[in-house]
């Protein structure tokens, strides 16, 4: 019993609070190093809830951190003591010869004198010690009812039961490549955490009566519904009669609901707050970016006869039947994001766009947002070699600034309308319902065709090959070989090309001279980084005050015997050869 109480506090210690430092209801898009989280539903719904924080010093969260014995000490510390600062008060209970003068001294002394913890002997504590996955997974275990001795959580079998039952749970889900025996990282508790919060919480004592095997689910059930599924353990421990998760115990709601593109979704709720709206991955058979056939698709799926599943194409729902014997027909193409779940196929295709107007937010003195960031796009969803037909897509962005600038191209998924399981469509206007998100700017490289192909959906630029994006619209190249710039799509697919963009340097130019053997004339320029350089001028235009323009003079025009050129003019245009 003592033992079990031991672990019992550890397990709600760590359920309640995974950091020693704290930055208060925060999502993974607030921390400093967000992009290095890879459970991020994880670590928005536990740092929201307070249970695993930030580090206020730097507003990082450090997913790759290890947890230490001295780290859950503390946890153990402020759980037991919730708002009393025990920073200070346990000092000189503190046993531990190499815990004096550390900064958990006294939470270490606490859990000591508790009870709680214990050293690796009488006089070391070993504070930066790691947690391992197998520790971590039998704590949480515990904390959704199981009890250690009963289901053989104690003893010489104990990491082989742990890892069976958690297994069971689904307690290890979203952890790829993971090794229970290796030190735990605050990412992966997250995630083992999340799968806790998502578990029903188990009771002993209960009588199931009526129950069944179902070998699809792998649950004894009350009935043939996942609702009423059970987990019999082999020492009697079973699902509530509630079916009540432990996110309950943290006053969290889990909805079921579906995003703008059609995928299965549920969101995160606490009290009347959404945390966030997370895509159900674990219902994702397969997802492809290439045009794959039915018989594939069923293969995955693991269909035998034919199905008829949801279909939403760029948002639009409609239905298609897959057939498990068909070879043949090919849904999905080149760069369409297909996504195969257990009810439903979701494709989403990307746009190149040009951005065409920029607004950015502004705030008054009190820091209220007064006008919301905007951003108006040129998005080439028709086959053009010239920069048009092309469809304005405008979107709004609060008080966050989108980050581009106008002439940036960049890579766009959007509604559209007449899309089909193998075709795009238009980008979808009023009164349809419009919406598009922006993927990133797009990859872009300067190159000429170095293959001609007809009909392939493919170029050869700079001897290599790439395929062409089903939304490869924007071809100024077409059967030209000069130089180019080419974009590509996120799956290294090329999306469009367009000419070489004309470069400007500015700078001030300090003398210039009429050359009479070459008839040509040169400029000294001095650019804005402070270098210098002779130029060729390809054209003068004179101006004068009021804006009134005099005639363009260009450089064999001049007759003036100075090889070096005076202008009494206001001001004059310069236009340098770019040779």
């Amino acid at each position: 019993m003592k033992n079990f109480k031991k672990v019992l506090a550890l397990v709600l210690a760590i359920a309640t609070l995974l950091s020693f430092a704290t930055v208060a209801s925060a999502k993974t898009a607030d921390f400093a190093d967000a992009k290095d989280v890879k459970n991020v539903e994880a670590v928005d719904v536990l740092s929201y809830i307070n249970v695993l924080e930030g580090y206020p010093a730097d507003k990082s969260f450090k997913p790759a951190k290890n947890i230490t014995r001295e780290e859950a000490a503390k946890i153990i510390a402020i759980f037991a003591n919730k708002s009393t600062d025990i920073s200070s008060l346990y000092t000189s209970a503190n046993p531990f010869a190499d815990m004096k003068g550390r900064w958990g001294e006294s939470y270490v002394a606490y859990g000591y004198r508790a009870g709680i913890i214990a050293g690796k002997n009488a006089t070391s504590f070993v504070p930066k010690a790691n947690v391992k996955g197998t520790e971590f997974l039998k704590m949480v275990l515990v904390v959704l009812g199981y009890d250690q001795n009963k289901e053989g959580l104690v003893g010489s079998s104990w990491a082989v039961n742990t890892l069976e039952l958690a297994k069971v749970k689904g307690l290890m889900k979203g952890l790829d490549n993971f090794d229970a025996n290796a030190a735990l990282t605050r990412d992966q508790a997250a995630q083992i955490m999340l799968n806790a919060l998502k578990a029903e919480k188990v009771v002993y004592g209960q009588t199931i009566t009526n129950l069944t095997w179902n070998a699809k689910t792998g649950y004894w059930m009350t009935t043939n519904t996942a609702a009423n599924a059970v987990y019999v353990s082999p020492n009697g421990a079973v699902n509530n009669y509630e079916h009540k998760l432990l996110a309950a115990d943290f006053g969290l709601t889990l909805v079921a609901s579906q995003d703008k593109w059609g995928r299965p979704t549920h969101t995160w709720n606490k009290g009347t707050a959404t945390i966030g709206e997370y895509v159900d991955s674990d219902k994702l058979v397969k997802s492809y970016t290439t045009a794959v056939t039915e018989c594939d698709v069923a293969t995955a799926a693991g269909l035998k006869a034919k199905k008829v599943y949801k279909l939403f194409v760029n948002g639009t729902e409609s239905t298609y039947e897959v057939q498990p014997t068909d070879t043949f027909t090919k849904i999905g193409a080149q760069g369409r994001l297909t996504e195969v779940y257990e009810d439903r196929i979701v494709m989403v295709d990307t746009f190149l766009a040009q951005v065409n107007t920029v607004v950015e937010p502004a705030f008054d003195a009190a820091g209220h947002l007064k006008t919301t960031a905007k951003i108006t796009l040129n998005v080439y969803d028709t086959a053009t070699a010239v920069g048009t037909p092309y469809t304005q897509l405008s979107l709004d962005n609060g008080g966050t600034s989108f980050g581009y600038a106008k002439g940036d191209f960049v890579l766009v998924n959007a509604f559209t309308t007449g899309g089909t399981y193998k075709t795009t469509g238009t980008v979808a206007q009023a009164p349809n319902t419009v919406y598009g998100e922006i993927v990133g700017k797009a990859e872009s490289f300067e190159g000429a065709q170095t293959i001609i192909w007809h009909n392939a959906n493919k170029h050869t630029v700079g001897g290599t090959a790439y395929d062409d994006a089903v939304a490869f619209n924007y071809d100024e190249a077409q059967k030209n070989i000069g130089s180019y710039t080419w974009f590509k799509d996120q799956y290294g697919n090329l999306i469009g090309d367009v000419k070489v963009a004309t470069v400007f340097s500015y700078g001030v130019i300090t003398s210039m001279k009429y050359d009479v053997t070459t008839a040509k004339v040169t400029a000294d320029v001095k650019y804005i980084d402070g270098t210098d350089n002779t130029v060729t001028v390809s054209s003068i235009n004179l101006g004068e005050a009021g804006g009134k323009g005099r005639t363009p003079l260009l450089d064999n025009t001049y007759t003036s015997s100075n090889t070096v050129m005076r202008f009494s003019n206001d001001y004059f245009y310069v236009s340098i050869d770019p040779k």
